[in-house]
């Protein structure tokens, strides 16, 4: 129990410092930051520590483009929901369980 406890403090810390990388984006980044972080927390699986290591890349992506002088769409994509999919195509998500189930009752199912 204190590790759970002392991972959630040590998180929220991280979380906090990875929001204040965000204010030095520019508008447009950050405008699409945010979005895309509403998104991708509505996915999060368990305790959202996996989630939190997925938001600091993408705030590493997103400095990137900014220091190579892309524009955010640029960067990403016009399908921002196809580029963030894509983003967390092998990450586990609370829906993960669901899609899990329907394929083994399909599978077994046909077979």
């Amino acid at each position: 129990m204190v590790k759970f406890i002392i991972r959630q403090v040590q998180n929220k810390k991280e979380y906090k410092n990875q929001l204040i990388r965000v204010e030095k984006f520019p508008e447009d980044y950050k405008f699409v930051f945010d979005k895309m972080k509403y998104y991708m927390w509505g996915f999060a699986f368990g305790d959202g520590t996996f989630m939190l290591k997925r938001q600091g890349d993408l705030i590493e992506l997103f400095e990137n483009g900014i220091r190579d002088k892309k524009s955010v769409i640029e960067l990403i994509g016009e399908d921002i929901v196809g580029f963030y999919d894509e983003f967390l195509l092998e990450d586990k998500k609370w829906t993960t369980r669901f899609e899990d189930k329907l394929n083994f009752k399909i599978y077994n199912y046909i077979n």
